[in-house]
């Protein structure tokens, strides 16, 4: 293929449309897999690189920014269940401070290791509550301070989102 603009249909079915440079995908362009999950975007030596936007089969979808084929660095992944992280990956987990938002409507601003809430953070209920403190695997878990929609209060150590005192 050399250099220049191109499509090439892979043996195992996938197709690439787009930019080229010594033979490998570079530049614009989009790869369309056999499962029919796609991603469009810059490409750099023949692996994702830069801003791009991948879509599952399934209705997952991550746009952001891709290291040597990995989500790596700022994005928003989006899956068909309803969650969204925002905020920053490594080696495609959420990682670092992020934003996640869930189908029911709650927000938490925090720390995000693996996909799982840990750390510290602030979580803001639908239905008004909001926590700030300390995280173990989306559960409240060490020192944190509830404020019911009520105007309650509870703070104090949290074992598995139980107030313990």
């Amino acid at each position: 293929m050399g250099g220049g603009y191109g499509i090439m249909r892979y043996d195992i079915g996938a197709i690439y449309i787009g930019e080229w440079k010594y033979d490998c995908q570079h530049g614009k362009g989009k790869m369309i897999n056999p499962d029919k999950s796609t991603y469009e975007g810059m490409w750099e030596d023949g692996s994702e690189n830069g801003w791009g936007r991948y879509e599952s089969a399934k209705g997952d979808s991550y746009i952001g920014e891709w290291m040597d084929g990995f989500r790596h660095g700022f994005g928003w992944w989006v899956y068909s269940t309803g969650r969204e992280y925002i905020g920053n990956f490594a080696f495609n987990q959420a990682d670092g401070i992020c934003t996640v938002i869930d189908k029911e409507g709650n927000v938490y601003r925090g720390r995000v290791k693996k996909f799982a809430v840990e750390g510290r953070g602030i979580m803001h209920y639908a239905n008004g509550d909001v926590y700030f403190g300390e995280w173990d695997s989306y559960s409240m878990w060490g020192y944190g301070r509830m404020v019911y929609a009520d105007g309650r209060v509870e703070q104090g150590e949290w074992d598995d989102d139980v107030f313990v005192g």
